[in-house]
């Protein structure tokens, strides 16, 4: 299975444009990208911070989102983030569903700290609050073998309205986890590009 993983739009509402730096990367999305990866699954990752050629934050993400999907055809995307993203969030949330019918995932603390008032405000068509490496691989797996994603910490729609599976917090040992994974999101790109940056400033300093 495809999963595009979108990066939240560091300080995404302010109108002047702010780098974000290595130290700031959400990790958790390289730890979900490298859970993806061992298991078989292809990521695509989505990284916007610190591109610059666009005049609003909005039409970045509007217009590199969907770009993106056309290109790819992700089987399933995943969002999340900080409440601090709720912005962001939710105007990729509205980008994603005019651009493609793949189903969306939303995590980050934003789920965790109230899974059920954000999965029905947002409506993503699955949720994952916890630790995510286990939860949005066994979705994957459900998803592409067609199968009912009754999973510990991972919500979903019925007719009947939303479903949320039991909260589970056993990761067991962390040690065995692969290292996270930063290559899909071009850190490389972005640590040279705000190196350059601070180049400049300090030449002037």
């Amino acid at each position: 299975m495809k999963v595009m993983i979108v990066v939240p739009t560091f300080h995404y509402k302010n109108k002047s444009f702010t780098y974000l730096s290595m130290s700031d990367f959400p990790t958790g999305l390289a730890y979900i990208a490298s859970a993806l990866k061992e298991a078989g699954h292809e990521v695509i990752g989505l990284n916007l911070n610190n591109e610059t050629k666009y005049p609003s934050p909005f039409l970045r993400i509007a217009n590199e989102i969907k770009k993106t999907i056309d290109k790819e055809r992700p089987d399933l995307i995943g969002l999340g983030g900080l409440c601090t993203d709720y912005s962001f969030i939710k105007d990729a949330l509205e980008v994603v569903r005019k651009c493609t019918t793949a189903p969306v995932v939303m995590g980050g603390r934003i789920v965790s700290n109230d899974k059920e008032f954000i999965f029905n405000l947002l409506k993503p068509d699955f949720c994952i609050w916890g630790e995510g490496e286990e939860a949005i691989v066994k979705l994957a797996d459900a998803l592409e073998n067609d199968k009912r994603p009754d999973i510990d910490n991972v919500g979903y729609w019925t007719e009947e309205g939303a479903v949320y599976g039991k909260t589970n917090y056993n990761y067991g040992n962390l040690d065995d986890r692969p290292f996270p994974d930063y290559e899909p999101f071009g850190i490389t790109e972005m640590l040279d590009d705000y190196s350059m940056s601070t180049r400049v400033l300090y030449k002037y300093s």
